[in-house]
This record gives structure tokens, sequence and C-alpha cells, in this order.
């Protein structure tokens, strides 16, 4: 057997052995396991089975960082997942891609690195075997730059060191926020046991809802529960439709111009995402999901969104990530709403259709069960910096200056006439990500 041969044997090896750790600490489903452990022999699945969806990490820091080359992307129903055989743990789950997004920009920010662009996820034409193509480029840019790898050998490699037997304990809060999905989406690919709790959880919470303590039947409550979601429906469609004619400017320059005032749509897509946040909060407060006071900070905001209009002492905030004062990512899009009272709850708002609002007990508790910073470096966590300004506005604004810089980059890497067909294709990627991230969450 050459050394070569054995290289990938090993990969796969190390590729399997991660996907099955992932399994056991209870962060990955059985479907999710599958779809995994598909990658290690691709050849044997069969003819009439889809092409698995794998995608490759880029952008500066990749070329010069042989970690990052081996590095995939893999797609399932549920929400993407990270390999990057070099980080331990190696295989992460991500609830949405938003989520993976963020971890990218954090381990882009642990390597020290200067460079301003996180690692780019790239989808080329499917591979046939692709951890084999993980492993080739990981070799090709160590012979690339051999005097590097030769200076860098002994901690550049291409495994993390195993973890200790300690580091596999889970936390309390980690099995708390793991017993329910993320914004309490029942995707067909959560494993059997979450899927019996949330749905037990909902199921629960419903009968609370239509029958009081007598266990006497309550139908108003279910015409009042059937209005809230009917007004959320409302929303997610308007909301999609303004999104759509907003991203669907010609010729391509215009979609630079996004966030220009007046515009129609935008006007439209905002007031669709707050009666969103609206209908939302109504439905979690008619099941018991968030408290009265709770629902009041909410509404507060949505008819005061400056902080100066405001008699109640509620904060927005933005999040960031954050190791020191100088190393930091924001987020586009998601804010924290809470009391100006230290020791409460938050909410989170999330826009997009993978999104949502969801009530944490804690900072602590948010940092665990969306970012899993307690599985990625002790020394990072959440930092919320209270606007003063409209919170929405801030949030749509930023989300649209981050779609107008994802295109000038596709204008500008695919020059025409020479670039005219990748220049099409990246733009419709790009719009199509941008759009599921400007809509009211679908549930």
């Amino acid at each position: 057997m050459s050394r070569w041969t054995r290289a990938i044997e090993l990969f796969r090896t190390h590729f399997d052995a991660a996907a099955q750790t992932t399994f056991a600490q209870g962060q990955l489903s059985a479907a999710q396991l599958q779809t995994a452990q598909a990658l290690i022999n691709p050849a044997q699945l069969p003819a009439q089975e889809p092409p698995l969806i794998t995608e490759r990490l880029g952008g500066a820091q990749v070329s010069q960082d042989a970690q990052w080359a081996a590095a995939l992307v893999i797609t399932t129903v549920s929400g993407p997942l990270l390999y990057l055989p070099a980080r331990q743990p190696a295989l992460l789950a991500f609830d949405t891609r938003a989520a993976l997004q963020a971890h990218l920009g954090l381990e882009r920010l642990s390597q020290h690195t200067t460079d301003s662009i996180a690692p780019a996820i790239i989808t080329d034409s499917p591979p046939a075997d692709p951890l084999l193509e993980a492993l080739t480029r990981w070799r090709s840019h160590c012979l690339e730059t051999p005097q590097a790898w030769s200076r860098q050998r002994l901690v550049q490699v291409l495994f993390a060191a195993p973890p200790l037997p300690g580091d596999f304990a889970v936390t309390d809060v980690e099995d708390e926020e793991r017993a329910e999905p993320l914004f309490g989406s029942l995707n067909a690919d959560l494993s059997l046991s979450h899927r019996r709790n949330a749905i037990e959880q909902q199921r629960l919470a419903i009968e609370s809802l239509l029958d009081d303590e007598q266990a006497v039947a309550q139908p108003e409550r279910l015409a009042q529960l059937k209005r809230c979601l009917d007004a959320l429906d409302s929303a997610e469609e308007n909301a999609r439709t303004a999104a759509k004619a907003l991203l669907e400017r010609r010729p391509a320059l215009r979609l630079l111009e996004l966030r220009q005032r007046p515009n129609a749509d935008y006007d439209e897509l905002h007031l669709a995402r707050l009666a969103g946040l609206r209908a939302e909060a109504d439905v979690q407060r008619l099941l018991q999901q968030i408290s009265e006071v709770e629902q009041a900070w909410l509404q507060a905001v949505l008819d005061n969104p400056k902080r100066a209009d405001r008699n109640q002492a509620v904060m927005v905030a933005r999040l960031s990530l954050v190791s020191s004062p100088t190393l930091g990512t924001t987020l586009d899009g998601p804010l924290v709403i809470t009391s100006e009272t230290a020791g409460n709850a938050l909410l989170l708002y999330w826009p997009g259709s993978a999104g949502g609002l969801q009530r944490f007990a804690s900072l602590q508790a948010l940092e665990h069960a969306v970012f899993k910073l307690g599985a990625i470096d002790s020394e990072w966590s959440l930092q919320l910096s209270p606007l003063s300004g409209d919170p929405f506005e801030y949030s749509l604004q930023n989300q649209l200056y981050a779609c107008e810089q994802r295109v000038a980059k596709v204008l500008t890497d695919n020059p025409l006439p020479s670039h005219e067909q990748p220049r099409r294709v990246e733009l419709e990627k790009s719009l199509l990500e941008t759009l599921d991230s400007l809509g009211v969450p679908v549930h």
C-alpha cells in the first residue's frame, strides 16, 4: 500500500470518528450522521441517489493556511455541517447557514489574522469523492509552499490532537438548550428524541392554551391562536414578495443601491418584518413561551424603536463575537431585546426564513445554544452593544449592506463580457441567500 493510499484511508477514518463522536455527544441527528457517513465511500451509493452537496472554503486565509484547505461544508436537511480536521471538535453542526458564517468569522479571528474577510464558502461542481478532493487540496497546498511547510510542519498539522476524556463533559446549560430545536423549528432531519421532546412541549403548550384549569375547553382561545397564525402567515408572504421585488433590480449595478430611499419595496419589506415579529410574539405569549413582561419589552420597542422615545427600561442590542477589545466581529441582522436591569432573560430575534424569536434564560445559554462557543474556545464570548436608534432599521440596513458588498465582489471578480455566465450564476446564488435571510421566519 502506498503512503498516499494509506493517508486517504486514515483521512476517511478520522472523518468517520469525528462524525461518530459528534453523534455520541448528541450534537448530530441520526439522519445527519447517515449523510456524513455517505461521504466515506461515495462510490457505494446507489446510482439513483442524488449527489451529496459539499462545498469548500476559499479566500485569503485559506491560501495562507493549509489547515483550511482540507475543510468541508456538508449540506443536510436540518442545517450545514463544518468539517475542519485541524480543530477540536473536528465536526460541528449548525442550525442555519448564518450561524455557520458567524462561526467562520470567529475561526478567522481566532488565528489572529489582520485580514477582515472571513473564509468564503465556495460551491464547485459536485466532486465524486469529496473527502479525497479535500485531502488532495491539502497536499497541493503543502507542495505549493514547501519552504513554509518545512518551517511550520510541527505546528501546522492536518489533524488536531484528540480531546481528553474530561473534554466530553456536557454542561447542564447545553443539555437544556439542545432539548428544544432552535426557534422551535421541526426539521425533518431532527433526531427522534429531539423530535419527540419538541412535539411533546408544543402539545402541552397548546393543550394548556385550549383548556382552563378545570380542563374545560376554551374555543375562543383557539380562535385567537388562529388569528395570530394567520397574521404571521400574511407577514411571511408580504415579506417574501417585497424582498423578491427589491432584489430583482436590473441591470446588476442597481443591486448596489438596495438601501437608497425612497423605495416602496424596502418600506414594504420593513413593515412586513415588524408585523411578523409582532405576530410571532403574540403566538409565543399565547403558548406561554415568553412571559407577559417579556412580550411587553418587545411591544415597547416595536411601538417606540428609538431609545429616546421609550419610557420603559428596555434595551435592544446588536451581537458581536469578541475575544479582546481589538478582536471581534458584528453579526448582520440578529438583535437581542432585554431589560436594562441585569439578571433578566433575553429575547433573540433572528430575521430570515430559518430564524425566529426565542427566549434564553441568560447570555451564557444563548452562547451555548446558538454559537456553541463552549465547544470552540472559552476565550470567546458574545457581546451585546445597545442601539440608541431604530434597531429594526439597523438590522435591515446591515443585511442589505452585506448583500451589496457580496454583489460588488461578484461584479469585480467577473467582468463583462468574458465572465458573463459565472457572473450570472454567482449573482443568482448570492441573491437567493439574501432573499432567505431578509424575510419573516417560516414555521
